[in-house]
């Protein structure tokens, strides 16, 4: 990975990330109210707009990046193609980084099982983020937003921007940290922050080691569409994708571990053999010493 043509301290990263957190609760109240207004003008009931939820969040998310990104890239002067390299290089990386991502996607999903058993959520929030995520409601909208937008916006923003100008003035894996911690916490749910910045550390040392945006996004992607494709499968695998009882958690059977842990492990060692060194910190150039004066002269 290149050098960062610029630096972000991590008070900066943090207000980078309130900002982007308050446009979109800003856009959203006024999609929300654009949208109170047009079913009062046209005599519509008073009720959840039906592409209230991930429809909605589609806009808000993607303008607000872009907002935030205009606003800081601006600030900071440089162009948009400064935020990672548009290419995965070479190709044969994408295999071993989807392997690793979908090692990691199984553990953690044993992992959510085992802290709703161990501290459930309350309905609320249950309710509050089951809404924004009904894919049965949005069929459409829900995929695009958990698999296109969120991915893009969400790397542009946490790889892209904070983690590459936190590489040049801090150590790479205390950049990977603090950027990690930053997007788990966006995520505002509770129950989400601890896999969330699991994923965080995982993009982020592949962003470190490859400098691609690309491999960020695309293994972002298919982490948030196991959430889509797992009940898609022919078969039910217990605490995976089948619906236990309200009220109970089911946990995986060992093998489907045992099977995320061996996913991890290949693709950790054969993301090694292709990926170039982890990035160092960008240092400045060594002051030129003073050239002494020729007792000739």
């Amino acid at each position: 990975m290149t050098p960062s043509p610029f630096s972000l301290s991590p008070w900066q990263s943090v207000k980078i990330v309130v900002k982007f957190l308050g446009c979109q609760i800003a856009l959203y109240l006024a999609f929300r109210f654009a949208l109170g207004i047009w079913d009062a003008l046209n005599h519509l009931p008073r009720e959840t707009h039906p592409d209230a939820g991930p429809a909605g969040w589609n806009v808000v998310s993607t303008l607000a990046c872009f907002l935030v990104l205009r606003d800081e890239l601006r600030r900071l002067r440089i162009p948009w193609r400064t935020l990672g390299a548009w290419r995965i290089e070479p190709v044969a990386l994408l295999a071993p980084f989807l392997l690793l991502v979908l090692g990691v996607g199984m553990l953690l999903s044993d992992g959510g099982n085992l802290l709703h058993a161990v501290l459930p959520p309350p309905a609320w929030i249950t309710q509050a983020f089951s809404q924004l995520h009904d894919l049965a409601s949005h069929p459409i909208s829900g995929p695009l937003a958990l698999v296109v937008l969120a991915p893009l916006t969400e790397e542009l923003i946490f790889r892209g921007l904070i983690l590459r100008g936190l590489l040049a003035i801090t150590s790479p894996w205390r950049a990977i940290i603090v950027s990690a911690l930053l997007f788990a916490l966006i995520h505002l749910n509770p129950w989400q922050i601890p896999f969330a910045l699991v994923a965080g550390l995982v993009f982020g040392w592949v962003y470190c080691r490859t400098g691609s945006l690309t491999l960020c996004i695309a293994g972002h992607a298919l982490n948030n569409g196991l959430s889509l494709l797992a009940p898609g499968l022919p078969f039910v695998i217990r605490g995976f994708n089948s619906t236990p009882p309200a009220g109970t958690v089911d946990f995986q059977p060992w093998w489907l571990d045992l099977t995320g842990v061996a996913l991890v492990l290949v693709g950790i060692l054969w993301f090694f053999r292709l990926a170039p060194p982890l990035a160092k910190p960008h240092e400045p150039p060594p002051i030129p010493a003073p050239v002494a004066a020729d007792p000739a002269t």
